[in-house]
């Protein structure tokens, strides 16, 4: 009885036979794949979808940020721009300017749109015969330089303000803010207007730029804009400017594809500041890799593009009433795609040299300010 006692026991102490082990590893090892794979895919899947996601995160905020700026190009506030006298009393040559790019306040009236086509060295010029250079640019790798091969786009306009209503002070009926009288608005705290700003009165029928002689937000002259000869050309303005005329900062903006500060490629704007005397630049949107401009020009005056051409085509930038815009964005994550991707932007068919995702984006711009 002891004994098959004894045989039961080691029996049940044999455990598993080196075949049975091989085909549980074999089994457990097929299970792991097949998890591994899962997670991979999953993986993979996710990345694709958040690439996806950012692309067009960032595809909409570039064609959202150059919109706003294009339907506004050549306001001048109540006045038309086909029709205003517009005067530039501004002599860019002084010392508060002298330091700055001069194309930024080379406006007067016309000019509102400007494009360069593929620009390869600062030295491009634009369709109104500007520099690149005059914009404080250059062609590069560099962080903020402008990547060549790509459009550039400048837009121009005055700005609104909070505060800009010109203010009634005279004695009479007749007084009217011209020749040397300085000019009083509401509030220039609110219009960010400084000594040395940059600003455009007008009043509906004319307009007038200027550079601000005198500090507006303190002292004595508080809200009082002198417009004298330091600054400008000649310290009479041309137009009568008394109430129900404004007061405008100048916009002026200049969009175009840029070497990040990670290094990829990004949508940058470089504008004036606030107090119209120095010139930023801002990385708006990453992942911009190429931007592309075409000009609807109106030939027969309907108001509506009759073709779209390239910059250096233009026959007449002042007719030009539409601007449509193609962004090339690419994901910043690499490894996404089995194979190079196949796309095609700006009327031809492109293979990328890495495994990025790429997605075109096409907005056109009416420039409502000439289709009045």
């Amino acid at each position: 009885m002891s004994d098959l006692w004894r045989t039961s026991q080691d029996r049940r102490q044999e455990g598993f036979s080196l075949i049975e082990l091989m085909v549980a590893l074999t089994l457990s090892l097929v299970l792991l794949a097949g998890v591994i794979q899962v997670f991979l895919g999953s993986r993979q899947t996710f990345r694709m979808q958040e690439a996806l996601s950012r692309i067009q995160e960032n595809g909409r905020y570039a064609t959202l940020f150059i919109t706003r700026e294009g339907q506004q190009a050549g306001f001048l506030g109540c006045a038309d721009p086909s029709t205003v006298q517009f005067h530039d009393n501004v002599d860019i040559t002084k010392a508060s300017y002298s330091g700055d790019p001069s194309q930024f306040v080379d406006f007067d009236g016309t000019g509102a749109v400007d494009g360069y086509d593929d620009v390869a060295a600062a030295s491009d010029t634009s369709v109104l015969g500007n520099a690149l250079s005059g914009y404080g640019l250059a062609v590069g790798t560099s962080t903020g330089q402008v990547r060549a091969g790509t459009d550039v786009l400048a837009l121009r306009r005055a700005g609104t303000c909070d505060g800009g209503g010109v203010v009634f002070t005279g004695l009479g009926n007749t007084y009217r803010y011209t020749d040397n009288a300085n000019i009083k608005i509401e509030d220039a705290a609110s219009c960010g207007i400084t000594q040395d700003s940059i600003v455009l009165v007008t009043n509906c029928s004319s307009a007038d730029m200027f550079g601000v002689t005198n500090n507006p937000q303190s002292g004595g002259s508080k809200d009082t804009l002198a417009h004298g000869s330091s600054l400008n050309a000649t310290p009479k303005l041309q137009g009568e400017y008394g109430p129900g005329s404004e007061i405008y900062n100048l916009r002026s903006v200049v969009f175009y594809v840029g070497t990040g500060g990670s290094g990829e490629p990004a949508l940058f704007r470089r504008h004036l500041n606030t107090d119209s005397t120095t010139v930023a630049s801002e990385e708006m949107v990453p992942g911009v890799e190429d931007m592309q401009v075409r000009y609807g020009e109106d030939t027969d005056g309907d108001r509506s593009p009759d073709y779209y051409v390239r910059a250096g085509s233009i026959t007449d930038i002042e007719q030009v009433v539409a601007v449509r815009i193609a962004f090339l964005v690419r994901s910043g994550a690499q490894r996404l795609t089995q194979a190079p991707q196949t796309y095609t932007y700006d009327g031809a068919t492109v293979t990328a040299s890495d495994r990025r995702l790429r997605k075109v984006f096409t907005t056109t711009i009416a420039l409502r300010n000439r289709l009045k």
